[in-house]
């Protein structure tokens, strides 16, 4: 009878710590990283963000529409496309390049970038042709959501000196008041306007000095829209430029047009 009780009793012991070790606290399995989806920025540890792939919408890029008839034997603007280019995430399309426009792959550009820059010499207080035909065909097709939020920035090149662009200049007007039209297509488009980057006197003796200075300037200018927080969500600041005075206003006014100067001769030819 004893040897029957302790028979028993050896095999309860058995059955309990088989029970024990099925249904007890289990080690915690050891926590596998997440798989990153391709294309998609994944959240780090510490707060950051890994770097997107190029051209992918988060991508921080920037799209030059470059408009001039003949780029080749352009002085002004052929240096300033080739700051551009040389610019990390920067593309710079030549408009008169393309004899039709592919809005779908405008559409696919324009989603990888958080600025648009429409570069251009000012013919008679306005853009070449091939730049209206673009805005007509292709900007307008874009959905509201597609471009809202990212910066806008226009940058022209003028053959007259800086001060016959203002009141009482043989212009009369500023830049900033003859460039309206594009400040209307990105508020309705909700983008966010930016402080055109004008470069002046292309037709003057001081061509060469403001050139030199002009293409550092638009190297910096670019810069900051690549590295600016996304879709351009914050009015950014002009490159310093002593070509282009338009960071001395007061509250959106340009304080050039106090000063009234002497009615001079007609308009330069631009490059």
């Amino acid at each position: 009878m004893k040897k029957i009780l302790l028979m028993f009793a050896a095999l309860l012991f058995v059955v309990s710590a088989s029970f024990a070790q099925k249904n007890g606290p289990q080690p915690k399995p050891e926590k596998q990283p997440r798989p990153i989806e391709a294309g998609r920025p994944d959240k780090l540890e510490n707060g950051h963000f890994d770097k997107p792939e190029k051209g992918h919408p988060h991508a921080n890029g920037v799209l030059v529409l470059m408009a001039h008839p003949n780029l080749k034997e352009s002085t002004a603007n052929k240096a300033l496309a080739e700051v551009a280019q040389g610019v990390e995430n920067v593309e710079v399309v030549d408009l008169y390049s393309l004899k039709k426009f592919n809005v779908d792959e405008f559409k696919e550009k324009v989603a990888g970038v958080r600025a648009i820059v429409f570069q251009f010499p000012f013919y008679y207080a306005s853009a070449p042709a091939k730049l209206k035909e673009w805005i007509d065909d292709v900007f307008y097709m874009f959905s509201k959501e597609s471009i809202q939020g990212k910066a806008l920035l226009v940058a022209v090149t003028t053959g007259s000196e800086e001060s016959a662009y203002r009141s009482g200049g043989r212009n009369m007007f500023t830049v900033d008041e003859l460039l309206r039209p594009y400040q209307l297509t990105a508020n309705h488009s909700g983008m966010v306007w930016q402080t055109p980057f004008v470069v002046y006197g292309m037709s003057t003796k001081e061509a060469e000095k403001n050139l030199s200075a002009a293409c550092k300037s638009y190297k910096t200018t670019l810069e900051t829209l690549v590295k600016s927080v996304p879709n351009g969500a914050r009015k950014i600041s002009p490159a310093p430029n002593s070509l282009n005075k338009q960071n001395a206003r007061t509250n959106g006014e340009d304080v050039t047009r106090k000063k009234e100067m002497p009615v001079q001769r007609s308009v330069s030819p631009r490059k």
